[in-house]
């Protein structure tokens, strides 16, 4: 996972056998960004599954406990679709 001061960059991996150890570490690195608002590149993506829906969530629900919103840019396709088969397009995408 790669921080910038305004945006987090996901990493390759986000299964569910990878999710627990990684959002904790979202949680960490959005902390450090600067601003009201994280912007998280999806496009580093290669291997996920519904588990990274999860991931997404939770950071959401983390920087809006501190008044702070999520965009999420470069989702892959196959996120977009696990994203709508779910239901939160609203929440997780702009």
């Amino acid at each position: 996972m790669t921080t910038t001061s305004s945006s987090l960059k996901l990493p390759a991996q986000l299964t569910i056998e990878s999710v627990a150890g990684a959002m904790k570490q979202l949680r960490l690195a959005a902390d450090g960004v600067e601003g009201g608002r994280v912007m998280v590149d999806a496009s580093t993506l290669k291997d996920f599954d519904t588990a990274s829906v999860a991931a997404l969530l939770d950071l959401r629900r983390h920087l809006h406990r501190n008044n702070r919103t999520l965009q999420v840019v470069g989702i892959p396709e196959h996120l977009k679709e696990l994203i709508r088969l779910y239901g939160v397009s609203e929440l997780l995408t702009a």
